[in-house]
Formats: structure tokens, C-alpha cells, sequence
């Protein structure tokens, strides 16, 4: 298992870049702030704005510094995520796509305006069919009033999301919300990453555990999530140099 896990790892930015390129999963960025900017890769760079006419609380489309996107095999922008809130393709919040990433209460939402400061906030996985993860790192109401009143900055909840793009007429609606995969946790950032099982189907996601020397890792899979399991990192921690 301890070997599998590792070379997972050691594979994991060349492993993702190759699936995503080869399914178009990635094929579009979201990225920018009034008016967000849609980066299309395929075939040549095309650049063009997210057409959201604001009306649906928050008012805008809203991406400071994370967002998260997903296309479908033929690279067309489903949705993406500015950490707190799942927005469609024209930009507007999915239904129930308002407050993600907040199991345990809305301090770090509200403080940032519906939007997250910290660089990337959740990553998106394919499930089943045309239903998706969106998994997040986030704050409980506690340890965000710490971060907002200065005494220290952690992140202590893993959760997730799950969005069916077949409901609402295929603008997609959140079907499962903030469902907590590891609290009272001492995470030093957001950073997760994803690489594909060996067996072409499901995924591994590794989250940082820089306080405890190690790596969680979780078996993503199309109806359940198995883990944590755990890799020791052979590294003393040391400030905030804890990355993939």
C-alpha cells in the first residue's frame, strides 16, 4: 500500500497534466474579478468574460485568488467555484450552490464576501456519470475567528460537495453539501491534489498534514470515499514549506 501511495505522489503533477489534457477535463480557467475571465485552451488560447447579469446573491461573480473548474470530454466549461460558492457556466450560483465549504458556519464566507482569499480553495473530481466532487479546505467558525482577530491562521475541516450537471434544465444543482471528511484538523494551507488510480477509474487525493510530518491520502471512488490513510513525510516541517 506504503508503495503504491508513494509513487502516486511522485507522479502526481505529470499524471493529473497528461489526463486532464488528453479528457479536456481542464480545458477552461475561470479566473479574475469583475468580470471574471474565461481562458479556453483548445485548439489556441481564446479569452472571453463569464456573461453573468447579477442577479443572484452575492450580486457578481465573484474570484479573488481561487478558483476551480471542470469541462466535459469534449472541453466545454461545466462549472467552476470560487471556493465558497459553485457557479455555472454563464456565471451564476448553481442552485444550492450558495455556501459550500462551510460545515461548521459562515465567519470566513461572510468576512471575504463570498469569495476565498486562499489559493486553491477546492479541487473537482468527475464521480458518476455527469455528478462531481468538489472537494474544499475551509475554516470552522472558531478557528476563522483566530485567523480574522490575528492570534494564528490554520484551516481545520476537509470536506465536500456533490453536483449533478443533469438537474435544472443541465445548469446543474448541488445535490449533496458540506459533507465533512476530516475535522479538528491543523492544516498550514488549502493545497490538495488529485491523481488518477492505477485502475483508470478512481482517484487518489492527498492533502498536506505539514503539522504531523505527513501526507492523508483518500480513495476517491464513483459511490464512496475510503481513507485517510497516511504517509509519513521523511521532511521536518518547517515554516510554511509544506507542499506537493
Amino acid at each position: 500500500m506504503k508503495k503504491k501511495i508513494s509513487t502516486c505522489i511522485y507522479l502526481m503533477l505529470i499524471s493529473s497534466l497528461i489526463y486532464s489534457q488528453q479528457n479536456k477535463r481542464n480545458n477552461v480557467w475561470a479566473v479574475g474579478y469583475q468580470p471574471v475571465v474565461k481562458f479556453n485552451f483548445d485548439n489556441g488560447l481564446i479569452i472571453d468574460t463569464v456573461t453573468n447579469a447579477g442577479v443572484i446573491n452575492p450580486p457578481f461573480c465573484l474570484i479573488k485568488s481561487s478558483s476551480s473548474t471542470i469541462s466535459d470530454t469534449n472541453g466545454n466549461l461545466l462549472f467552476f467555484s470560487n471556493g465558497f460558492v459553485i457557479y455555472d457556466s454563464a456565471g451564476f450560483a448553481i442552485q444550492d450552490g450558495l455556501y459550500v465549504n462551510c460545515p461548521y458556519g459562515l465567519v470566513l464566507t461572510n468576512y471575504y464576501g463570498g469569495a476565498s482569499l486562499f489559493d486553491q480553495t477546492s479541487i473537482i473530481l468527475p464521480k458518476k456519470g455527469n455528478t462531481y466532487y468538489v472537494f474544499s479546505t475551509g475554516m470552522s467558525d472558531s478557528v476563522a475567528n483566530n485567523y480574522i482577530n490575528h492570534v494564528y491562521t490554520e484551516f481545520d475541516v476537509l470536506n465536500y460537495s456533490v453536483v449533478d450537471m443533469d438537474s435544472n434544465a443541465g445548469m446543474g444543482k448541488v445535490v449533496q453539501k458540506n459533507v465533512v471528511l476530516a475535522d479538528k484538523q491543523h492544516y498550514v494551507n488549502c493545497a490538495m491534489q488529485a491523481v488518477k488510480h492505477s485502475n483508470g477509474k478512481d482517484w487518489w487525493l492527498v492533502k498536506a498534514d505539514c503539522i504531523n510530518n505527513r501526507y492523508q491520502e483518500f480513495l476517491v471512488k464513483e459511490d464512496s470515499i475510503l481513507g485517510p490513510y497516511y504517509q509519513d513525510i521523511p521532511i521536518n516541517y518547517q515554516g510554511d514549506f509544506c507542499y506537493f
